[in-house]
C-alpha cells in the first residue's frame, strides 16, 4: 500500500509517506518505509544503481 499527501496537517511537512514495500519477484527490496519531507528540505532516494 502507498499512501501519499501534500501537507495540511499543521506541521513543515510537504509530503507524508507511508508503509511502502517493493519487491523484485522474490526479494523484498522496500518494507514498511515511511517518511516525511519537511517544507525546504531536499530529500533522495538512491539505491545501487544510483
Amino acid at each position: 500500500m502507498l499512501d501519499v499527501s501534500n501537507g495540511g496537517g499543521g506541521s513543515d511537512a510537504i509530503l507524508n509517506v507511508r508503509s511502502v514495500a517493493k519487491s523484485f519477484g522474490g526479494v523484498q527490496a522496500v518494507k514498511e518505509v515511511s517518511l516525511d519531507v519537511e517544507r525546504g528540505s531536499i530529500f533522495s532516494i538512491i539505491g545501487p544503481n544510483g
